[in-house]
């Protein structure tokens, strides 16, 4: 029996690529609550820190975790936001 269609190919790479924020939805969806404190004080390195960040907002956006896909501006806005530089 065939598989039943949902999304044609557009639709199906839109929904396994995580979303593409704007400055408004960054401020949004990366906000790191103070409950992220006690998780972030455990994590070693500021790339794991600003990575729990990012992978947390795109949760907060979709509802799903996204494997290693991460947009660039995401990742410089978290790093801004806990005091990282992103160009290091």
């Amino acid at each position: 029996m065939p598989r039943m269609t949902i999304f044609n190919a557009l639709e199906q790479e839109a929904f396994e690529s995580p979303p593409v924020f704007n400055n408004a939805d960054r401020l949004n969806f990366f906000f790191a609550p103070l409950m992220f404190n006690d998780a972030m004080e455990i994590m070693r390195t500021p790339t794991n820190k600003v990575c729990f960040i990012v992978m947390a907002g795109y949760f907060k956006a979709r509802r799903k975790f996204f494997a290693r896909q991460f947009h660039q501006a995401g990742i410089d806005f978290a790093a801004i936001q806990i005091g990282i530089d992103p160009a290091k």
